[in-house]
């Protein structure tokens, strides 16, 4: 292929990725507008389910006599209809978000599956690593593309990575849970002084995700522990990591976490830090400063990086 026709294919590939991209961003702010109006829908519907409670009430007590204050069922059935739609175009817009997503991935990182290395230091500048596997894109391509961008620019250098106790997700996490954490906050390491990195998310548009994106079949029931999955709802920028096998206490399956990977490498790295700082016997521990580093809760994300077969 002669030097012309290459940069000719490049030219349309990269012409191609800006018109995805732009599709992408418009989509993003046509679900915003949507989910604002399922919310205004859901405080009308809110409003007349009480104002006919109230109406039912004074039926019963006036013994069914019709007054100019009887229910009005048809614009309570108008309201239900309103949400029916809306919730139904809000599915066609994520599913439109999925389908982007998955193409971009493969566009601009190759085919599934995709694994990432996760290079840690403590704070003796002791190095360790551990790899991510991510979901199949036909489970979470949303998620998975949006973390892949993170990686791609490499957002979380010099970040923090801490040890939690209680609860990652108020919403989804059992009261008790382990796990570790990624957060946008830079940690000095001579004087522990903590800065807010958030900025660097908010001008790469990578802040959080255009919707909770969740799987029926992702994660396997029961494969809870080292489970990788974005903070909060849509989910992002944070992420946390499972180190307990607790069964999610979720109701609706629309309140589960967003669940992009699995930690398939490096376990043994986050089970030495974890254990020994959680109240183990510290007696196999060599000397002083190896039982500080096991009591360690604040690690250093020195880098992440797509792992290419």
């Amino acid at each position: 292929m002669f030097p012309n026709e290459i940069n000719n294919d490049i030219a349309q590939y990269y012409n191609q990725v800006l018109e995805l991209k732009t599709e992408q961003r418009k989509v993003v702010k046509e679900i915003d507008a949507k989910t604002k109006s399922v919310r205004d829908a859901n405080v009308k519907i809110s409003t007349i389910s009480k104002d006919n409670d109230y109406r039912f009430k004074e039926l019963r007590d006036n013994g069914g006599v019709f007054t100019e204050r009887t229910v009005k069922e048809g614009q309570y059935d108008e309201a239900n209809k309103i949400e029916e739609a809306l919730i139904s175009r809000m599915d066609i817009l994520e599913e439109h978000i999925q389908h982007t997503s998955a193409k971009l991935a493969v566009q601009k990182f190759g085919a599934d599956p995709y694994r990432v290395k996760v290079t840690l230091t403590d704070i003796y500048r002791s190095t360790s690593y551990f790899v991510i596997e991510l979901a199949p894109l036909s489970e979470m391509p949303h998620a998975v593309y949006h973390f892949l961008q993170m990686v791609d620019q490499n957002l979380w250098d010099g970040l923090s990575f801490i040890l939690g106790h209680g609860t990652a997700s108020s919403t989804t996490m059992q009261p008790t849970v382990d796990y570790w954490v990624a957060k946008p906050l830079m940690v000095e390491k001579e004087h522990h002084h903590p800065s807010w990195e958030s900025k660097r998310f908010e001008d790469a548009n990578l802040t959080h995700l255009s919707f909770t994106e969740h799987s029926t079949k992702y994660p396997p029931a029961g494969k809870y522990k080292y489970s990788v999955a974005f903070s909060g709802h849509p989910g992002g920028p944070s992420f946390y990591i499972r180190m307990d096998d607790a069964e999610e206490s979720v109701i609706d399956v629309h309140q589960q976490p967003s669940t992009f990977g699995t930690v398939v490498e490096g376990t043994d790295i986050l089970d030495r830090y974890w254990s020994l700082s959680a109240h183990q016997n510290l007696d196999q521990a060599n000397d002083r400063k190896d039982i500080e580093s096991h009591h360690l809760e604040l690690l250093t994300i020195e880098s992440m990086e797509l792992i290419r077969s």
